[in-house]
């Protein structure tokens, strides 16, 4: 980085030269060294509509282009990622979205090619954006941002616009170097001088005052508002959900925010009394049934998050879904739950898509490689007891054989919900499916998930009873019988569990009924350096390739264990899959990825609010 001082935007100010540089068009480049202090909204990439009129961070507002088919180009920044806009009339949209985390300096360039832009972090190309519809698209001249669309917070230093498209070997070479201001193409450049005056090649129209907004390196950085998120952790199997309150306890804390640590919602009160509350968070819900009559009778001060870690099914007894909340922010980790909730409940609130994160108990903990891991594979989990679940309905003379046709099309696919298949098969048999106002049927759906769960765990692991395995929950004993490479070990806590991980080769995951969202077991995995062997989903195709960065199965899948078996032997295979599988989990998955998510969407609820 650039050993220069910085111009710091405290989210009022603007540094302007010209709305648009118009002797320019449609191939530029913008680069400059930033350091964003606040979020800015994550919108969808389009060639049309109006996403960037609010809750941006604009660095380079994007100038009204004038004239139908003319646009200005702009570039939002925010501490969760990096966004260009193009601006003209009724028209404001993001023509690259890219999500990244930014808690330090990054040298930034927007190379825009005919068009077209391309977004390049510390020299590294990152995405490609998509192509303008517009006729023409000029660079823009204001610096900071613009009311009402949003400013930026932070710092940026060594602003500079180019006539061309810069290559990736041009940006390398220069990005860490001083320039004169005399480079050809070279059309805008600030950067400030031992003076404190801002330097603007070739440009005298700036309307902008430095002793206003004050000036420092990079070192220092802009604090975020003295606010407090209450995090309400509770407990669960194996303290999982405790693990998850603690390590977003740790991210919000990282990101800049005060967070008080609660079991449960009790003096809760005192602490909204003494301190400027953001918001609040439940892990799984904890804190809705002491906080239950005044979020649904809103009378709550700031929004409650629900942060759910499984289906909204198994909450059914402790929210009530078809009641309306201001307050209430519903959080699912996986995108069916968002649809469950809206077409089986009329209540009115918020609901967000937030899958699970990871993070290692022991962050620094040595990566081993592959070959030098004692463990071949990994599984830990609850053992189910099909039998008990089926004992629910298989005596019911109404539901018995509708429950078992549901499971029969459910078993062995992750592409559709159980209450979608449910309400189907429902249909199919000329049978109402007056679900959720039947008590009888919520509960036999739940079991039947349950069902499902436990059956797939036990398939899974029986085809591979002749590997060497490790299952950890004494219940699993049986295994131990059918073969003499499982070896079944007692419960053991989740730190205990991510230090196993360490230790394994491949850690296989059976995913509980989500058809488009992640599971911790698979990122957290992925950060210990193991493989990830899960069965996949629309979620995981997103992210992961096959073999490349992940190892996917199918139920009933021929010869699935002979192909674990082949990929065991491989361990060079392994290894890559390993390094690229943690690679995306660092960049995509961790628990700071999922509280910079949170943020983004308490602010956007909060902007909708108001």
């Amino acid at each position: 980085m650039l050993d220069h001082h910085a111009f710091i935007f405290d989210g009022t100010k603007t540094i302007s030269a010209k709305p648009l540089f118009k002797t320019i068009k449609n191939t530029f480049t913008y680069e400059f060294w930033v350091i964003p202090r606040a979020l800015h909204s994550i919108d969808t990439e389009n060639v049309m509509g109006i996403s960037g009129i609010k809750g941006q961070r604009y660095v380079i507002f994007p100038g009204h282009g004038g004239i139908d088919q003319e646009a200005g180009i702009g570039v939002s920044v925010g501490t969760n990622g990096i966004s260009v806009y193009e601006h003209t009339k009724n028209h404001l949209p993001a023509l690259l979205v890219y999500s990244h985390l930014i808690l330090e300096p990054v040298h930034v360039a927007v190379v825009i090619k005919n068009k077209t832009p391309y977004l390049f972090i510390n020299g590294e190309f990152k995405k490609k954006g998509l192509t303008s519809n517009m006729d023409t698209i000029y660079p823009s001249g204001t610096f900071g941002g613009f009311h009402p669309y949003g400013f930026f917070i932070g710092a940026i230093t060594e602003m500079r616009l180019w006539d061309h498209e810069r290559t990736e070997i041009q940006i390398n070479m220069n990005m860490n170097q001083q320039l004169t201001g005399e480079e050809p193409g070279l059309k805008l450049f600030w950067h400030s001088t031992n003076e404190k005056e801002i330097v603007i090649n070739d440009l005298k129209e700036i309307s902008y005052s430095l002793q206003e907004q004050g000036k420092t390196g990079f070192s220092q950085t802009s604090s975020l508002a003295a606010k407090t998120i209450v995090l309400i952790s509770g407990g669960s199997a194996y303290n999982a959900t405790c693990h998850f309150g603690f390590e977003l306890e740790k991210a919000f804390k990282k990101i800049g925010y005060d967070v008080v640590l609660l079991n449960n919602a009790r003096g809760l009160d005192k602490i909204m009394r003494k301190r400027d509350v953001y918001f609040i968070l439940g892990m799984n819900g904890h804190g809705i049934t002491e906080l239950y009559n005044q979020i649904y009778e809103n009378k709550l001060s700031v929004p409650y998050l629900a942060f759910l870690v499984d289906h909204p099914l198994y909450h059914i007894d402790r929210f009530d879904f078809n009641k309306s909340s201001k307050n209430l922010i519903v959080s699912c980790v996986d995108k069916t739950h968002i649809d469950y909730l809206h077409q089986y409940f009329t209540g009115t609130y918020s609901k967000v898509f937030i899958p699970h994160g990871a993070a290692l108990a022991i962050p620094d903990a040595p990566i081993k490689p592959i070959k030098d891991r004692p463990i071949d594979i990994l599984f830990a989990g609850t053992f189910i007891s099909t039998t008990e679940c089926r004992n629910n309905w298989i005596s019911d003379p109404f539901y018995s054989e509708i429950i078992e046709k549901i499971i029969e099309k459910a078993l062995y696919q992750n592409k559709e919900s159980l209450i979608e298949i449910a309400e189907k098969t429902f249909a199919a048999n000329g049978i109402e499916f007056d679900y959720p106002a039947n008590a009888k049927l919520v509960e036999l759906l739940f079991q039947a998930d349950y069902y499902i769960r436990g059956r797939r765990r036990m398939e899974v692991l029986e085809s591979l009873k002749d590997l060497q395995l490790q299952v950890y929950h004494s219940d699993w004993s049986y295994l131990e019988a059918m073969s003499g490479n499982v070896k079944v070990f007692p419960n053991i806590n989740y730190d205990d569990l991510q230090k196993k991980m360490l230790d394994s080769k491949i850690v296989l995951n059976v995913l509980p009924n989500l058809v488009n969202g992640g599971h911790d077991r698979i990122f957290t995995s992925m950060l210990a350096g193991a493989v990830s062997l899960t069965d996949s989903n629309t979620f995981l195709h997103s992210y992961f390739k096959d073999n490349q960065s992940i190892l996917l199965y199918s139920f009933n899948e021929a010869q699935f264990a002979g192909k674990v078996q082949q990929m065991l032997k491989d361990t060079d295979k392994l290894q890559k899959i390993a390094e690229k599988g943690r690679k995306i989990a660092q960049e995509q998955h961790t628990w700071l990825s999922r509280a910079y998510q949170i943020l983004n969407h308490v602010q956007k609820y909060l902007e909708l609010k108001q």
